[in-house]
């Protein structure tokens, strides 16, 4: 869970726009 949310964040400053894809099935993993 813990490396999913640093994931995530890291996706959302690389790709602001494919984050948001992404971000969804990452957050809820």
């Amino acid at each position: 869970m813990g490396a999913s949310k640093m994931h995530s964040s890291f996706s959302m400053k690389w790709k602001p726009k494919g984050s948001k894809q992404m971000s969804s099935p990452t957050t809820l993993s």
